[in-house]
């Protein structure tokens, strides 16, 4: 039987496994993503973690891109191979592995 995962579950599991994979607003994204997905989903913390990255802006664009790009083209770009998660208001991107 699957026990339903809450917000505050999802971020204490988190918390007492990974608790500087993500930050609070990714963790937010990432609950309302798989939420979405599946409200029965199952939690495994572990995979999260390596199904996901968490990049800053300036990350994004050095892992992704270069810094004479804009950042919508470097977006687009990777969107063709990757699922990617705007977080806070796009200063910080998740993308999957």
């Amino acid at each position: 039987m699957k026990n339903p995962i809450n917000r505050y579950d999802f971020y204490e599991a988190f918390e007492d496994l990974r608790p500087n994979n993500f930050s609070p607003e990714a963790l937010n994204v990432l609950f309302e993503y798989y939420e979405e997905l599946d409200p029965d989903f199952e939690l495994d913390v572990i995979a999260i973690c390596c199904d996901w990255t968490e990049y800053d802006e300036d990350e994004f664009i050095n892992e992704f891109g270069d810094e004479d790009e804009y950042i919508l083209t470097i977006l687009n770009r990777v969107k063709r191979n990757h699922t990617v998660l705007s977080v806070a208001s796009g200063t910080s991107f998740l993308v999957s592995n």
